[in-house]
């Protein structure tokens, strides 16, 4: 209905892996006009989940990336996770900020059932399919908690 002005929406592929029973998400291609919905493994040795959207998640993403060890560990390791609502324009605008640490939407919240909060943020640390860490929130000692959390849960960082 062009007639509305309202924007199409966008294509949305599937993955091949998005039968495997991992929890999925949507992975937001740059130009916002499409994106693909994939499963996440979070049987990896190591998988950090980061419930991300609000000013608190920008402010720590910024110093995880300023950090050089941190923000390699981040790249190869965590998912920046959105929840299923997520506008479209704030994820868009999250991956221009932080193309090496895109955020991705769940495609259904009740797939993540291993996570126990939405609370934004929250992160979360699993070995091998198990959490072994969880904590919430970001403030002015929140890089002194994240090393500490890391480092209580085995985490090289």
């Amino acid at each position: 209905y062009p007639a509305a002005g309202i924007e199409p929406l966008p294509a949305v592929d599937d993955a091949p892996n998005v039968h495997d029973g991992s929890p999925t998400a949507l992975v937001v291609m740059p130009d916002g006009k499409s994106m693909l919905h994939t499963a996440i493994d979070m049987q990896a040795p190591l998988r950090i989940v980061i419930v991300a959207g609000c000013h608190f998640s920008v402010d720590a993403a910024r110093a995880i990336r300023a950090d050089p060890q941190l923000g390699a560990l981040f790249r190869e390791y965590a998912v920046w996770l959105a929840s299923e609502n997520e506008a479209l324009t704030e994820v868009l605008a999250w991956n221009r900020e932080f193309p090496d640490q895109p955020m991705n939407v769940a495609w259904r919240n009740d797939e993540w059932s291993m996570l126990g909060s939405w609370a934004i943020p929250t992160f979360y640390v699993f070995r091998d399919g198990k959490q072994i860490d969880r904590w919430n929130g970001w403030g002015p000692d929140g890089m002194e908690r994240l090393k500490e959390n890391l480092r209580k849960s085995g985490v090289p960082n």
